[in-house]
């Protein structure tokens, strides 16, 4: 995500594409240093997730995402 500068919209792409492909992706989210140290973790996250996984079932999700924290 950031190594590669990658916003959320284009990940929320990818992983409708990966879907329609019939592939089970992988979705990091994470949050930089900086934001771990103030204490946004939480916030980082849930944005990472509420952008990435936009309008999708939550069934989806559940059976054909695997969701990664990494750090």
């Amino acid at each position: 995500r950031h190594v590669f500068h990658e916003t959320s919209e284009e990940l929320h792409n990818k992983l409708v594409m990966a879907l329609e492909e019939g592939l089970k992706p992988v979705f990091c989210v994470g949050e930089l240093l900086e934001e771990r140290e103030s204490r946004n973790t939480f916030d980082v996250i849930r944005k990472q997730l509420l952008a990435g996984l936009k309008s999708m079932d939550g069934k989806d999700v559940a059976e054909k995402i695997i969701v990664a924290y990494e750090p």
